[in-house]
C-alpha cells in the first residue's frame, strides 16, 4: 500500500511542497530575528559615586609632607603659621563668613568665650602625645588612603603620623555639627607627599617631666625639680633647656649639655617672679630659631610660687537664688591673678573661669575673662547658655541653663578649682 502511494506523489509536486516548507521555515527565522520585539534588559546601570570635592581647591606643603582639599568657596592661610614660638605650626581654613582679606581667617569672639581661628585647623608636630592631651571617651579607627587615622571626640579630631615617624598630624574641626561632613571630607582627601625612602631616621626629644596636662602642678620657689627628657637621632648636637614665661620673656637654664645626658636637676631660683611657665629642652640654642630644622619639645604649663596655699576660695555667692539675665556676685580668696597675661603654647589662657554644673553632672564655662578681677570680687550675668566644658579639650558645646539647682566653682590661672557654692535658678 504504502509503495503504491509513493509511487502516486510526481517528482514537480515533491519540489513545490519542499520550497513551500523552505519558504516558511525561512520566514519564521527571519521574523524572529527581524521583527520579535527586544526584551528590555532590566538591569540596572551602575552609577559610579559623584566626587563632592572634585572642583575644591588643594593646600600642598612640601615641608611637611602631604597636601589637602578644601572647599573651593574656602579660604586659608598661605602657609603653615603659628600663634607663638612655642606653638606647633599649623593650617588654617576657614568658611567665607570668617574671612578678611586683610588678616585672613579671624577670631570668632563671643560674649564668654573667644574661639580659635577659622573652622578646621589642621596642625604638624614633631613629638607624640597630642592624641592622649585632646582625645575623651572611645578612639574610633579609619583607614583613609592608605592611613591610620584616630578620631575622636565624637568625630571632631583626628590623628595620624607619616611612615616615618617624623611628623604626627592633628585635623580639628569647629564643634558645631555643620562642620562635620566637609571635616570628613577634607580628611578623606589628606595624603602624603612621596617621600625619600633612603632619608635619614627623623629626630626627636620628648620631655618627660615636669609635666602637668591641666596646668595645676605649682612649682615652689627655691626647690629642686628633675627635668627628664628622651631623645633620638640628634647626632653630636647638645641640649639646651630654657625657662619659658611668654613668647618675649625665655630665659636661660643650661645651655648646651651632652646629648647622652637624659635629664637636669635645676633648682628654682628664689626671687623668680610668680606666674605661669613651660620648659623647652631643644638641639638649638636660641628658642626663636628652633623653626629652622632643630628639634625640640615644650612641657605643659605650670606655676612657680613660693606657696602652695593659692587655690581660689568662695566665701559668698549673692544672690543665692536667681534668674535667666540676673546679675550675681563671687566674693571669696586667692582671685587675683598670678603674674601677667601672656600667651603660652598655642592659645592665651583666661585668668579666671567661672564654672556652673548642673544636676546631672555636665559642667559649663559660664564665665571666662582674661582681665583681673577686682578685690577677689567677680560680678557675672547668669545666661540661658553656657559652654560645656569637655576633658582635656580646648574647646566648648552649647549647655542650656533651665530652673534647678547649680554648683558654681572658680578656677584662677589654672591653680586647681575652688569649692563649690550652691545657686537655684528660678
Amino acid at each position: 500500500m504504502l509503495k503504491s502511494l509513493n509511487r502516486g506523489i510526481s517528482a514537480p509536486i515533491a519540489i513545490i511542497i519542499i520550497v513551500v516548507c523552505a519558504v516558511l521555515v525561512g520566514g519564521i527565522v527571519v521574523w524572529q530575528y527581524y521583527g520579535m520585539p527586544e526584551e528590555e534588559d532590566e538591569t540596572p546601570e551602575e552609577k559610579l559615586p559623584k566626587d563632592e570635592t572634585a572642583d575644591w581647591k588643594t593646600y600642598r606643603n612640601e615641608e611637611y609632607g602631604f597636601e589637602i582639599k578644601y572647599p573651593k568657596d574656602w579660604n586659608c592661610a598661605k602657609d603653615m603659621v603659628r600663634s607663638s614660638v612655642s606653638s606647633p605650626p599649623k593650617m588654617v581654613f576657614c568658611s567665607p563668613k570668617f574671612y578678611d582679606p586683610k588678616g585672613g581667617c579671624k577670631t570668632k569672639r563671643t560674649e564668654h568665650v573667644t574661639s580659635t581661628l577659622g573652622e578646621i585647623r589642621l596642625f604638624v608636630f614633631k613629638t607624640k602625645g597630642e592624641k592622649e592631651k585632646y582625645c575623651y571617651g572611645d578612639i574610633e579607627l579609619k583607614i583613609i588612603n592608605g592611613i591610620r587615622i584616630e578620631v575622636c571626640n565624637d568625630g571632631a579630631d583626628a590623628f595620624w603620623e607619616n611612615a616615618s615617624g617624623s611628623y604626627y598630624y592633628h585635623l580639628y574641626r569647629n564643634r558645631e555639627e555643620q562642620y562635620r561632613e566637609i571635616f570628613n571630607q577634607m580628611l578623606s582627601t589628606f595624603r602624603f607627599i612621596e617621600e625619600d625612602e633612603t632619608a635619614e631616621p627623623a629626630s626627636s626629644i620628648k620631655i618627660l617631666s615636669p609635666q602637668s596636662p591641666d596646668g595645676s602642678l605649682i612649682l615652689i620657689n627655691g626647690s629642686s625639680v628633675n627635668i627628664e627628657w628622651e631623645a633620638e637621632n640628634i647626632g653630636s648636637l647638645g641640649i639646651n633647656i630654657k625657662l619659658i614665661y611668654s613668647t618675649d620673656r625665655i630665659s636661660n637654664i643650661v645651655s648646651n649639655i651632652p646629648n647622652t645626658t637624659k635629664s637636669y636637676q635645676w633648682t628654682i631660683p628664689q626671687d623668680i617672679e610668680t606666674g605661669i611657665y613651660r620648659i623647652s629642652v631643644g638641639t638649638n640654642d636660641r628658642l626663636e630659631d628652633w623653626d629652622l630644622g632643630s628639634t625640640y619639645d615644650i612641657s605643659d604649663r605650670f606655676i612657680i610660687s613660693p606657696t602652695t596655699s593659692i587655690k581660689p576660695i568662695i566665701n559668698s555667692v549673692l544672690p543665692q537664688e536667681a534668674s535667666i539675665g540676673l546679675t550675681i556676685v563671687i566674693a571669696g580668696e586667692n582671685f587675683d591673678p598670678i603674674g601677667e597675661t601672656a600667651t603660652i603654647g598655642w592659645a592665651t589662657h583666661s585668668h579666671v573661669v567661672v564654672y556652673m554644673e548642673n544636676s546631672q553632672g555636665e559642667k559649663g564655662i559660664l564665665f571666662a575673662e582674661v582681665s583681673p578681677p577686682t578685690k577677689n570680687q567677680i560680678t557675672v550675668t547668669i545666661d540661658s547658655e553656657v559652654c560645656t566644658v569637655l576633658p582635656a579639650a580646648n574647646f566648648c558645646a552649647p549647655m542650656s541653663v533651665t530652673h534647678g539647682r547649680y554648683l558654681l566653682s572658680i578656677s584662677v590661672d589654672g591653680r586647681g578649682t575652688s569649692n563649690e557654692v550652691p545657686i537655684s535658678i528660678q
